[in-house]
């Protein structure tokens, strides 16, 4: 690394981590602070959980917690000969928007309303075509407020947490084969393999790789291909979500992050409320990981998100199937109902018919 630039990451007070082939070369004294005395020929999946892109020149950011606080990392180059520095930046604290008493009076309306769908179900003069409207509006109110109580309990206790040995890529594969079923002119690539179990919880893992498939189908223009990679590292798990979109600008990308904000075009306010990246991260958040975004204009997005496997489990009772799961975990998949609650902002309203709800 050449002199100048590491006299000028010395005098930033911003943790700063010079990477090169992906390992660190040098660390600032704040970063050492931050990440300990040995960063250097560390690589990037043992610093912050994710892998960097080697070559071209990706717009990266990410979030992540560091000792317990949470941390936003950016990938920026320094110096004459561009060198890559992963900057490492606490995240200011979010101010509280929603409360507990407005959480628990949006399910109440969502009780009601589905109360009065199912009486309007049980009269035959009702028209299937409004019964179908119904669900799919009633899927996304649902959605909104589940999305919303995971980013206002984000690092807190209000949010249902239920770890348990998982096969992570049965799990992820199966939310990819599910949403290939619905969406026939997107090509959707996964790869099957050994199991790879980890603490996790389901629920959660499904609702965080649909709001990321989601912002694909409905953001991504020109998209083709939705990939998914599984990979497993010595303390975690990182899935991997690919499209093959336009790609985000350098600029909006870290509004993915921030309740409310929507860094997408004015004409597609009503696809969401800008809650979807910030619950992902609140499921990573749960389980001890990092959440990574790289995405290049005209080429796609990747999000990263890593699952630590030190997350709070209970033993299992172990099913003949697999050797390393109890019979509970061999029966969980994505469904019909995670589908039709997970992809209502983007899934066609055929798909909200009674018959599925059976």
């Amino acid at each position: 690394m050449i002199r100048s630039t590491e006299e000028i990451l010395a005098l930033s007070g911003e943790a700063a981590v010079a990477m090169e082939e992906g390992r660190a070369v040098y660390a600032n004294a704040p970063a050492r602070a931050l990440l300990g005395k040995d960063v250097v020929g560390r690589s990037a999946e043992e610093l912050i959980g994710a892998s960097l892109p080697l070559g071209g020149q990706p717009f990266v950011y990410g979030e992540l917690r560091l000792n317990g606080a949470p941390y936003a990392a950016r990938l920026g180059r320094v110096g004459e000969e561009q060198l890559e520095v992963l900057f490492l930046t606490p995240c200011a604290a979010e101010p509280p928007i929603l409360n507990e008493a407005f959480l628990v009076a949006l399910r109440s309306e969502l009780t009601g309303i589905a109360i009065v769908r199912e009486n309007l179900a049980d009269c035959p003069d009702t028209p299937r075509e409004e019964l179908r409207r119904l669900l799919r509006s009633e899927k996304r109110l649902q959605r909104l407020t589940e999305n919303a109580s995971l980013v206002f309990n984000r690092g807190g206790s209000g949010v249902p947490f239920h770890p348990k040995e998982r096969d992570l890529r049965f799990l992820c594969a199966s939310v990819m084969a599910a949403v290939a079923c619905h969406f026939p002119g997107i090509r959707f690539l996964w790869t099957t393999g050994e199991p790879l179990v980890a603490p996790a919880d389901a629920d959660l893992v499904i609702q965080m790789l649909l709001n990321v498939i989601a912002n694909a189908i409905q953001h991504a223009k020109g998209l083709s291909c939705i990939s998914l990679d599984v990979r497993d590292l010595p303390t975690r798990v990182v899935i991997s979500v690919r499209d093959d979109g336009s790609g985000i600008a350098p600029e909006q990308i870290p509004a993915l992050f921030e309740r409310y904000r929507y860094p997408y075009a004015v004409s597609e306010l009503g696809r969401g409320a800008g809650l979807g990246m910030s619950a992902v991260r609140a499921v990573v958040d749960l389980h001890g990981g990092a959440l990574l975004v790289e995405s290049r204009l005209g080429m796609g997005t990747n999000v990263q998100m890593a699952i630590g496997k030190d997350c709070a489990t209970k033993p299992q009772p172990k099913a003949a199937g697999n050797p390393g799961l109890g019979a509970e975990e061999e029966l969980r998949a994505c469904t019909m109902a995670d589908l039709q609650l997970g992809l209502s902002v983007c899934l066609d309203e055929s798909n909200y018919d009674e018959l599925w709800n059976d």
